[in-house]
């Protein structure tokens, strides 16, 4: 019997990114909480983003997680 895959859902404006006051604009990372879900991913969790970013912003925020080492 194999063992279930943990899933980590992570909010993107605010959690991961600073955006507060610049939105779309991506300030910089909350590195805290990047950190952490790097961890997680790196011990086998799959990895879901939570955003209401949608389109060119969407596309905008997945390419700022592949940067920080983070894949969805």
């Amino acid at each position: 019997m194999s063992r279930a895959r943990k899933i980590v859902g992570v909010d993107f404006d605010g959690t991961l990114a600073i955006t507060r006051g610049t939105y779309p604009k991506i300030q910089g990372p909350i590195q805290e909480v990047v950190d952490y879900v790097k961890s997680e991913q790196a011990a086998g969790a799959h990895l879901i983003l939570i955003t209401m970013r949608e389109y060119d912003e969407l596309q905008q925020a997945v390419e700022w997680c592949k940067e920080q080492g983070l894949h969805f």
